[in-house]
C-alpha cells in the first residue's frame, strides 16, 4: 500500500491537535511531535534527493539506504517510518499510537538536538539509523578530504619540482 507520504508527493506534518496518543497530551508532548514531524522532514527530503538525482546507480543506492531506514523497526504498533504513514492514512490525519522508544541523541551531528527523550518509537528508528548512516558518510568524506589534500600537496611538490 502506498500513500502521498511514503512516496514522496506530499510531506506529512502533525500538530499537536491530531495526536490521539496519550503521550500527546502528557508532559513533553511538543518534543515528542517535533521529533515525530523531523523524522517525516528527513524521509520526505531524501526521497526528493533521490527524485532529483540524475545519476540512476546513485539513485537507486539512495533509494535503497533510504527504504531501509523507513522499514526500520519490529514489533506491535507502529515502530517503523513506512507503519507511521500508513498509520495516519489509515486514521484519517490522526496519530493514535502510543509506542515510545527512548532516543539518547543530541550529541554534535545527530539529527535531532534533545537528549533521551521518549518519542514515537518509529520517529526513534529511523532517525537513529538515518544517524548511523549519517555517521558512516561523514568518516568517508573526511577520509576523501585527507586523501585530496595529500593529492593536492603531492601535486604542489611535483609542480614547484619543476620550476
Amino acid at each position: 500500500m502506498s500513500n502521498i507520504w511514503w512516496d514522496g508527493t506530499d510531506k506529512l506534518k502533525l500538530s499537536l491537535s491530531q495526536i490521539e496518543a496519550k503521550w500527546g497530551q502528557q508532559d513533553h508532548s511538543l518534543t515528542r511531535l517535533e521529533i515525530l514531524n523531523k523524522a517525516f522532514e528527513i524521509y520526505y527530503l531524501s526521497i526528493q534527493g533521490y527524485f532529483s538525482c540524475s545519476d540512476s546507480n546513485q539513485a537507486n543506492q539512495m533509494w535503497k539506504e533510504l527504504n531501509v531506514a523507513a522499514k526500520e523497526g519490529w514489533g506491535r504498533g507502529v515502530s517503523d517510518l513506512k507503519e507511521a504513514f500508513n498509520h495516519v492514512d489509515k486514521n484519517n490525519g490522526v496519530w493514535r499510537d502510543n509506542n515510545l522508544e527512548n532516543y539518547y541523541g543530541g550529541d554534535p551531528g545527530d539529527l535531532f538536538q534533545y537528549p533521551l527523550i521518549d518519542a514515537p518509537e518509529a520517529a526513534v528508528n529511523f532517525i537513529e539509523k538515518m544517524e548511523e548512516k549519517t555517521a558512516k558518510l561523514i568518516k568517508i568524506m573526511q577520509k576523501f578530504e585527507k586523501q585530496a589534500d595529500i593529492i593536492l600537496r603531492e601535486t604542489q611538490k611535483a609542480k614547484n619540482g619543476w620550476d
